[in-house]
């Protein structure tokens, strides 16, 4: 995902540093959108896991937080600049425009 981003170009951050205070802690996190895009990748299938990536989804939703998710080995979902955020729930994808 990092060479995808790099790639096309996006402008990201990568935290390192886990806030206890916060509820989430992405990948990366786009810079060169209207409003910060995070950026999920899961891979694990545990049901502790998919517990904790729906709660996740939820507080991203519930903040109105753009989202680009991707379970590997499912193709990289389109990074480039411009295009519909998807948000990756367990194994369905829904559009957020």
């Amino acid at each position: 995902m990092a060479a995808a981003l790099q790639q096309a170009g996006r402008t990201l951050l990568k935290p390192v540093r886990y806030d206890h205070t916060a509820l989430t802690l992405p990948d990366f996190v786009l810079t060169d959108t209207a409003e910060p895009t995070v950026v999920e990748v899961s891979g694990l299938d545990s049901e502790e896991y998919l517990r904790r990536k729906e709660t996740k989804i939820g507080e991203y939703q519930s903040t109105g937080t753009h989202l680009i998710g991707w379970r590997p080995p499912e193709p990289l979902p389109d990074v480039s600049a411009g295009q519909v955020m998807k948000v990756v729930i367990a194994e369905r994808t829904t559009d957020m425009a």
